[in-house]
């Protein structure tokens, strides 16, 4: 195994394996690129239960100006948080190197961005021109955010598994792996704290760009769509 490390006064090695940073760093930027491939399919999927029960040209128009331009910039904020973490990596190991007398040039860290987003609403609600919302709005969006919430939170999770098993292996002190791994888990959270704010900001912007619309009841049956409350 090639490394660079030492015992030093204190008996405790320092150093990495040059091999294992790389892997550590790689595994890192496929996790993250997941995590944001992820958020763009739960968005997308909440952009689509918002397309299936809200028809208004006000709607539409606040969707494509206002909200998805807003969740770009959320997942962007989220994707240089992201970042950080193989940078933490890879700036480590180059001073535990140094550390040696040694220099070493791991793999860059690779910031991900999100695709596009996709507005599919319309200016009414299905083929028979209702301009309003259905009485599923709020229950179907909701189940996409807690899907959106719930599956970002299972491959960030992953991510931090991941790097808390490379570390181990990438750095020869367990201070220093601990350290990176920490401060890796931090970005996590930060992240998972950003998705918490926005999915609550949605969910009211959502409410007060509705509350006013006229409501009308969504049946499995063809014909079975009344006029409800609304204004």
């Amino acid at each position: 195994m090639s490394f660079f490390g030492g015992g030093g006064g204190s008996g405790k090695q320092i150093g990495v394996v040059p091999a294992q940073v790389n892997a550590t760093i790689t595994q890192a930027n496929t996790d993250i690129k997941e995590v944001v491939n992820v958020l763009h399919t739960e968005f997308n999927n909440v952009l689509k239960a918002l397309a299936d029960n809200w028809g208004t040209v006000d709607g539409k128009n606040w969707v494509t100006n206002n909200l998805i331009p807003n969740i770009k910039d959320n997942v962007d904020a989220m994707c240089n948080t992201l970042v950080k973490i193989p940078q933490v990596i890879k700036s480590t190991a180059m001073e535990q190197a140094r550390a040696t007398g040694n220099s070493i040039s791991p793999t860059e860290g690779e910031k991900p961005t999100m695709e596009d987003l996709t507005n599919e609403m319309k200016d009414s609600l299905g083929d028979e021109g209702l301009i309003g919302v259905y009485n599923t709005l709020n229950s179907e969006v909701k189940s996409a955010m807690t899907s959106l919430q719930s599956k970002v939170d299972t491959q960030l999770g992953t991510t931090a598994t991941n790097i808390q098993t490379n570390c181990s292996t990438a750095f020869l002190n367990d201070d220093t792996a601990s350290a990176v791994i920490e401060q890796a888990k931090q970005y996590v959270v930060d992240v998972q704290t950003s998705i918490d704010s926005v999915i609550t900001e949605m969910q009211t912007q959502i409410n007060e760009n509705t509350e006013n619309c006229e409501t009308f009841e969504r049946s499995i049956q063809s014909a079975g769509l009344q006029s409800g409350s609304g204004n």
